[in-house]
């Protein structure tokens, strides 16, 4: 995981999916395609990891959706998915 995220940081995609593919832990791959895709400008590919992570991981996964979100300049939903789960 940390590996692909350094790979993002570093503008290297391309080696950040390799490294995504090798992830053996279904939520991490799933929180880390979305991300990936969004660097490699592939919206379309971006928006439907990220639905599809939110639909099986949306339980116990608030804070990674958020991240995913803010990363890809989303900040508005990060921040609406913040105040669903800490209301005031």
């Amino acid at each position: 995981m940390v590996l692909s995220e350094t790979h993002v940081m570093q503008g290297r995609p391309h080696d950040a999916l390799s490294e995504i593919e090798l992830e053996r832990y279904d939520p991490i791959r799933a929180f880390l395609y979305p991300i990936a895709n969004y660097v490699l400008s592939r919206k379309k590919e971006s928006d439907a990891a990220l639905s599809a992570f939110i639909r099986k991981y949306h339980a116990g996964g608030a804070y990674r959706i958020a991240l995913v979100y803010a990363f890809c300049n989303q900040s508005d939903e990060a921040f609406e998915l913040d105040r669903s789960l800490c209301p005031m």
